[in-house]
């Protein structure tokens, strides 16, 4: 169903990949019919380490990377 979106994802630069959860009605499989929540991003992020061998380290930087915020305090060096 979402064949244009795959190959979206797949064609942009590892570098340049965010997930996010703002997509409600676009939830990731098994939940189709369902409203998208924030507790589904974990089974997107393994669609895309698994079918589309994204680095799932890379992600997670990306995120940290626009949303400095978000570094755990142990990583950011204010403990």
């Amino acid at each position: 169903n979402a064949t244009a979106i795959r190959e979206l994802v797949a064609a942009v630069p590892a570098d340049r990949l965010l997930v996010e959860t703002d997509a409600p009605f676009l939830p990731p499989v098994p939940h189709r019919g369902q409203v998208c929540q924030p507790w589904m991003i974990r089974l997107t992020v393994e669609y895309l380490v698994s079918e589309l061998h994204r680095d799932p380290a890379q992600l997670l930087a990306n995120s940290y990377h626009l949303f400095p915020s978000l570094l755990p305090a142990e990583l950011t060096g204010l403990q």
